[in-house]
């Protein structure tokens, strides 16, 4: 059954005792051989040392986008002419801090108020990247960590990029009056000029209808096709679209994930509430009784199926959902160790398990087996 504590996989060992006799004079040697375990998932040995710790992806149709806890890194198995992995640049020291990673570019934090976006064509020259600068937006910018809980969340994010290359992130600021919000976002198209050149072009968004106070803080911030839900504490989560028009949508509190499977769109809250949304976000339904432990997982959408991930721990599951009504299945795990799973992609015919252990990988084809009861 999901959810309960599994055993690690355990070497399997072929011993046999030696043994000696006498026949005929003649002794015979019974010879000690080890055999191999085979597991379902299997490490590219390709990170060492802190680099094992993998923190946010992405990908594009040929290649991989690997955050480390030291650097950000572009892998592209089977692609002839390119290396298999490659560095595309220093990540900072802070594991808490999780980048979102498009198909083309990336955004990391340089300082506190200080916002770099990046080309993966042209990463390692600065030249080619821009800056936003929370200080000339606001300036009672304080810091881009207006998120909290980071290390705890697995897969949580400073900022998201959506489809349409748009960068949304927020930001806390020194509020100067009980009615002046302690929190605001940052919306920015991010366009490529003819010399292939980031251009942006920020602006300010503030939340209507609740005062983040100091003691606030978001808890998700997510792009889902052409627009973003933000979750903050209290119980307060908006809808902001490209054109930066921020609604308030629902009263729910304490949301763990965002996500969109079979047009509609789905969030866990609360103890035990699961949200549904069949109108782009504008407005939900709720179910309760919700297995609690799904607030404690990370969802991914692998071609018709909707796969869930404990983030704190390394069980898989593949989840269906009718109305308010989840059927789960719990898929192998075997191979990952005493890891914790932060990511799932999957590129062509394989998928890919970013860890804090290292990246694993197993074929899409037996992807989907379950794991023995």
């Amino acid at each position: 059954m999901l959810f309960q504590s599994f055993p690690l996989p355990r070497l399997a060992l072929l011993l046999a005792a030696g043994l000696s006799f006498s026949a005929c004079k003649k002794d015979t040697d019974v010879q000690i051989k080890e055999v191999d375990k085979t597991y379902s998932w299997v490490e590219e040995k390709t990170f060492f040392g802190l680099n094992k710790v993998l923190l946010s992806t992405g990908k594009d149709a040929s290649s991989l986008y690997l955050q480390t806890a030291s650097a950000v890194w572009k892998a592209a198995p089977g692609v002839s002419g390119q290396p298999y992995l490659s560095v595309l640049g220093f990540a900072g020291t802070d594991v808490s801090v999780r980048f979102p990673l498009a198909a083309d570019v990336y955004a990391r934090p340089l300082t506190d108020t200080l916002v770099r976006v990046t080309p993966y064509a042209n990463a390692a020259d600065s030249d080619y990247s821009v800056d936003i600068r929370l200080h000339q937006l606001d300036p009672q910018a304080i810091t881009y960590k207006a998120l909290a809980g980071e290390s705890s969340q697995g897969d949580y994010q400073f900022a998201a990029i959506n489809q349409n290359r748009y960068l949304l992130l927020g930001y806390r600021r020194t509020a100067a009056g009980p009615t002046d919000p302690a929190i605001r976002l940052v919306l920015a198209p991010v366009t490529f000029d003819a010399f292939r050149v980031l251009q942006v072009q920020p602006r300010v968004l503030t939340l209507p209808g609740v005062v983040p106070t100091a003691g606030a803080y978001i808890l998700r911030i997510t792009a889902i096709d052409d627009y973003f839900l933000v979750a903050l504490t209290g119980g307060s989560v908006f809808k902001i679209k490209q054109d930066g028009s921020v609604r308030l949508v629902s009263s729910q509190d304490n949301v763990t994930a965002f996500y969109k499977y079979q047009g509609q769109v789905y969030a866990h809250a609360g103890l035990s509430n699961l949200l549904v949304s069949a109108d782009a976000g504008e407005t939900w339904r709720t179910y309760t009784g919700v297995p609690s432990v799904l607030r404690s997982s990370g969802f991914k959408v692998l071609g018709d199926s909707l796969v869930g991930y404990v983030r704190p721990f390394n069980q898989l599951y593949s989840l269906r959902w009718n109305g308010g009504t989840g059927r789960v299945r719990e898929l192998k795990n075997d191979g990952l160790g005493q890891t914790a799973i932060t990511g799932i992609e999957q590129l062509r015919d394989t998928v890919y398990v970013t860890t804090t252990g290292g990246l694993f990988k197993r074929p899409l084809k037996t992807f989907f087996e379950s794991k023995p009861q």
